[in-house]
């Protein structure tokens, strides 16, 4: 059974007010959900420019974000601090919130204390902070722009970037696991720390790698535009997620297929 926790209706002001009731909330452009360890949820509103929780009675609440596109607030409460275009979120077992500031090329944190702190990126381009294979750098002197992001349950953040997947650990040091040839886009990880990618070229997906399995298998997908049995189509996978031992590819259009993960 499908049941709505917020709409979008058409309207030119912002989000939801803090206290109301999820179903009545307008959110816009709502780019990427998570699901806390407490089964609530956390809510991406790109064009707002914060980033909304929604609690298990269905309120909803600011977590992250004026409302106001910028940079500002970190080291204070992540209500006061600007945030411009979020595209992506996700929750440490901690209840540590992870944002991907995407506009301000930066991955920042909010504790459950609410305290908001950039983790990882900066604005600055420079020749000594581009690096593109980084290794044992901190994070926050590296210039990159991220395309999706995961953490594990020990609190590090994977992430895409430039075709990359690259990790930021507990200790804000950055390193690479696989270079911009891995052509990802989508990422996740599963209860024992494998990391799983979507592969965008020129429209096509492979089906899901393990980060330690570099050897491309068969793409998976095909030229047979159908919607019923036969071999998935996409026009562009631009997710992954993991749910109960699968993984489901989510796309912009045509079809949705789940598959067990590989085995190594």
């Amino acid at each position: 059974m499908i049941s709505s926790v917020t709409v979008q209706p058409p309207d030119e002001s912002s989000a939801a007010a803090a206290g109301g009731v999820a179903a009545d909330a307008a959110l816009r452009h709502i780019s990427d959900v998570a699901v806390a360890p407490d089964g609530s949820l956390y809510v991406v509103s790109s064009f707002d420019h914060q980033v909304f929780h929604i609690g298990q009675d269905g309120t909803v609440q600011i977590a992250a974000g004026t409302g106001s596109a910028g940079f500002s607030g970190d080291g204070g409460p992540a209500t006061e601090a600007e945030l411009d275009e979020p595209t992506g979120v996700d929750v440490g077992a901690d209840g540590t919130l992870y944002i991907l500031d995407s506009r301000r090329l930066r991955i920042r944190a909010v504790t459950t204390d609410g305290v908001i702190t950039t983790i990882g990126g900066n604005e600055t381009y420079e020749a000594s902070n581009y690096d593109d294979d980084p290794r044992g750098v901190p994070a926050t002197d590296v210039y990159f722009t991220a395309s999706d992001l995961v953490v594990d349950d020990a609190g590090t953040v994977y992430f895409t970037s430039h075709g990359a997947i690259r990790a930021i650990g507990p200790d804000g040091i950055m390193t690479t696991l696989a270079g911009d040839d891995a052509n990802a886009f989508g990422i996740t990880v599963d209860g024992s720390d494998n990391v799983y990618f979507t592969q965008i070229d020129d429209s096509q997906v492979s089906v899901l790698h393990k980060v330690s399995e570099r050897s491309a298998p068969e793409p998976a997908s095909s030229d047979d535009d159908q919607d019923g049995a036969g071999t998935p189509w996409w026009a562009m996978v631009i997710g992954v997620l993991l749910a109960a031992g699968l993984v489901a590819r989510y796309a912009v259009r045509r079809r949705r297929s789940t598959r067990t993960p590989p085995t190594d």
